[in-house]
């Protein structure tokens, strides 16, 4: 199908429960903002691939790879079928309302802390693509999406695969935009580190502002193989200049090694990279003071309060009666002993000795009486 081919669906067609509102793209695959019919706010991004005999092959593929995955950036898997009415496959994923990652370069022009912030979303993001054991394959500064807040998320997985299946899905002539394209890719099959390669000349390019390397498109395998010699033998380290923190040019650097075993290893080392300098990029925000606990003001004429206290560890808590706007009591510095507790004393002990006296007293004429 051409780029420029009619709309396969229109305002108001239904695909599964999704109601078309207006057509994104005309390329391949056609894409559409829709709704649910039961839930109109809730949208979805419906892309839809002619029928054909990869066509349902490629978006059970797609779907696999979105219901194994889990993070922010990654659009959420929705529903998928096929559509008998317009013979073709559509897939309904979630819909991010942001501009491509060139197109939000061309108009907003990110500084480098800013940048960082979108690269940690994507390296995290690629990360957990290649921890779920896939290979995006496809990365570039038009298949990312940004947000007028600052969220970033894939734009999709049309050529994300299993790293198991990289050397049977691959076709040898396939190196995608050759900018973007690693120097191995000349010799050697597609893996995490190559969609390493291509992160890095995006973060070059989106701290720059052009172009990484000259555009270049072409249908001439051995033009597109001399570029890749090239990169890989002649073409200067990518470098942003010395307005961007030597660690982050760095990171350029070493994402843009063209040998793939002097690159930085994974994905997750690049999120780690970027974190280890993240107090200088995104500073945590500063706590502010704890305001000291203000006791609420009292009326002179307030009810008196009622505090309990406990005098000592072995007497009971005690109420005390404490005045209007009174200041809370301190602990005293020796044991309390309450005077009930000394006049309980003393009247025990003084009920002792009369009783002991009585009994002697009764035991002494009882004697008496015995012996005359």
């Amino acid at each position: 199908m051409a780029a420029d081919s009619p709309a396969i669906l229109g305002a108001g067609d239904r695909v599964g429960k999704w109601e078309i509102e207006l057509a994104l793209s005309p390329g391949v695959p056609q894409t559409y903002l829709a709704h649910q019919v039961d839930l109109p706010d809730k949208q979805a991004l419906i892309k839809v691939l002619p029928k054909g005999a990869d066509a349902m092959a490629n978006a059970k593929r797609e779907v696999r790879i979105l219901r194994a995955l889990d993070h922010p950036a990654i659009p959420k898997y929705y529903d998928f079928g096929f559509s008998q009415a317009n013979s073709a496959v559509w897939l309904a994923t979630e819909y991010c309302d942001g501009v491509t990652l060139a197109d939000y370069v061309r108009e907003d022009a990110p500084d480098w802390k800013q940048t960082c912030k979108i690269f940690h979303q994507i390296a995290s993001a690629l990360a957990e693509v290649h921890t779920g054991g896939f290979v995006h394959q496809a990365i570039s500064a038009d298949r990312v999406r940004v947000t007028r807040t600052g969220r970033v998320q894939f734009d999709d997985f049309d050529d994300a695969v299993e790293a198991s299946e990289l050397e049977r899905a691959a076709s040898p002539a396939d190196l995608g935009p050759l900018a973007y394209a690693a120097p191995e890719l000349a010799t050697q099959g597609r893996s995490p580190r190559s969609d390493l390669y291509a992160l890095g000349v995006m973060l070059q390019e989106t701290l720059t502002g052009r172009s990484a390397f000259p555009v270049m498109v072409t249908a001439d395998r051995r033009a597109a193989l001399r570029f890749l010699d090239y990169k890989r033998k002649e073409a200067p380290p990518l470098d942003p200049g010395e307005g961007v923190p030597t660690w982050l040019r760095n990171i350029v650097r070493k994402a843009t090694e063209p040998d793939p075993e002097r690159r930085i290893p994974d994905a997750e080392a690049f999120v780690m990279w970027l974190e280890a300098a993240q107090a200088s990029w995104d500073p945590e925000p500063v706590a502010p003071p704890v305001a000291p606990v203000q006791r609420a003001a009292t009326s002179p004429n307030a009810p008196p309060r009622i505090m309990m206290v406990r005098p000592s560890i072995q007497s009971p808590a005690v109420p005390v009666l404490l005045a209007p706007n009174s200041p809370e009591p301190t602990a005293p510095e020796t044991p309390m002993v309450p005077i009930a507790y000394a006049t309980t004393a003393v009247f025990g002990l003084v009920t002792g000795v009369a009783a002991a006296v009585l009994i002697i007293g009764t035991i002494d004429a009882r004697y008496l009486n015995l012996h005359p």
